[in-house]
């Protein structure tokens, strides 16, 4: 831990003096003054644990790579292993430290070889990718023409539009179910980018009927078609300034605030999940607006989640509004969908 303010002391060096503060091993209760006084304080606000040279070299001695100072690790026929405890069905299994320390370092789950594999969509049997008819590993089915290996939907098009594709081209399921390759369900568009106009427009469907049709359950982190119940709670966040500015590259409006600590201006609505956290996102942390509003930053509308994740929500939204499009709840007209 560290006592005190940093101070000066003599020094023989041109200015006279130099800049130490007090510091106390967690592990052993050694004080002592050191210099380094930004690293110090750094350290303790990244680890929330301060060691000494000798201390910090045993915990090294644990851990070969000495990045991870973790005393769950224990050396195994000269593998360095620890225990992993699977986050869904909760199977224990010794696994390399490298291995652990980097899913958690991305953000990633730590699950067993069972449970990461349910998460899998590739196909098996005659569905496989590898057989003439199968499926892709992105969900869409195949076909041969003519000794030549095709997509059955982009096929079926140029088919009822009596002409070739261009490469430009995408070709929408309007029930977002990729095996419907029925003409009828099919839609043609110039571009990729119309493509995703498309599908923004379900979202904003999705959004819309938020709290009537659709909920967001916030323990699986994901929309359903269930009723959920909400509950809010005031955590009482600081109220600071702040202004609203557009990002240029997808056209969102945000609110920012400038931090005069550090000199820059954050996305407030991560500052506001930082504060309910208690602790730093992540690198491979998101911060999802529940309700669609960028500037709706309450932290009962924000939840925190992986980038693989965040884009599961946003597939989760577009499978409910699709589930209402076939009981003729939205409708699909022009290319857009609509309620």
């Amino acid at each position: 831990m560290i006592i005190g303010e940093p101070f000066k002391v003599d020094h023989d060096s041109k200015k006279g003096y130099k800049w130490v503060i007090t510091r106390i091993c967690d592990k052993c209760g050694d004080k002592k003054d050191v210099q380094g006084v930004k690293e110090i304080i750094q350290r303790q606000e990244r680890d929330g644990i301060i060691l000494c040279n000798s201390c910090n070299q045993k915990q090294r001695n644990r851990n070969p790579s000495g990045t991870y100072k973790d005393q769950r690790c224990f050396k195994k026929d000269g593998v360095w292993l620890i225990e992993r405890v699977c986050e869904n069905c909760g199977n224990k299994q010794d696994i390399s430290c490298s291995s652990f320390f980097y899913r958690r370092k991305n953000g990633s789950q730590i699950l067993c070889w069972d449970c990461s594999q349910k998460d899998r969509k590739i196909p098996r049997g005659k569905d496989n990718g590898h057989w003439k008819h199968g499926i892709t590993t992105n969900g869409y089915r195949r076909i041969n023409i003519d000794g030549k290996r095709v997509l059955l939907h982009r096929y079926t098009a140029e088919q009822k539009i009596g002409r070739k594709l261009n490469p430009d081209e995408q070709v929408h399921h309007i029930d977002l179910d990729k095996l419907n390759n029925a003409p009828d369900n099919l839609y043609v568009y110039e571009n990729r980018k119309q493509h995703q106009d498309a599908h923004m427009s379900l979202e904003r469907c999705g959004f819309q009927l938020l709290g009537k049709s659709i909920w967001y359950d916030a323990d699986l982190r994901e929309y359903t078609l269930e009723e959920k119940t909400r509950v809010d709670v005031d955590i009482g966040i600081p109220q600071r300034h702040t202004y609203v500015k557009t990002d240029p590259r997808t056209g969102t409006a945000y609110e920012f605030w400038w931090d005069s600590a550090k000199k820059q201006a954050r996305r407030w609505h991560i500052v506001v999940a930082e504060i309910a956290l208690g602790r730093k996102l992540r690198r491979n942390e998101k911060v999802h607006h529940i309700d669609g509003n960028s500037l709706n930053n309450d932290h009962n509308n924000l939840s925190v989640m992986s980038n693989k994740k965040h884009k599961e929500a946003h597939w989760s939204l577009q499978r409910c509004v699709a589930s209402l499009f076939r009981k003729g709840y939205v409708v699909f007209q022009k290319g857009r969908y609509s309620i």
